[in-house]
C-alpha cells in the first residue's frame, strides 16, 4: 500500500508543478500580448506624430 500511496503523490506533485506551468505559460503570452499590443500603439502614434511634423514643415515652405 506505501508504494500506492507514493505514487499518489508523486502523481499529485506533478500535476500541481504542470498546472503552474501552465498558468506561468498563459500569463506569459499575456504578457507577449499586452506589449505587442503597447508597440503597435507607440508605432501608430509616432507615424501620426511624423506624419504633423511633415506637414507642418511643407507649410512653412
Amino acid at each position: 500500500m506505501i508504494h500506492g500511496h507514493k505514487a499518489a503523490l508523486w502523481r499529485k506533485e506533478y500535476e500541481q508543478r504542470l498546472a503552474r506551468l501552465r498558468a506561468d505559460y498563459k500569463a506569459e503570452q499575456e504578457s507577449r500580448a499586452r506589449l505587442e499590443e503597447d508597440i503597435t500603439a507607440m508605432r501608430n502614434s509616432y507615424d501620426v506624430k511624423l506624419s504633423t511634423l511633415e506637414q507642418n514643415l511643407r507649410k512653412e515652405t
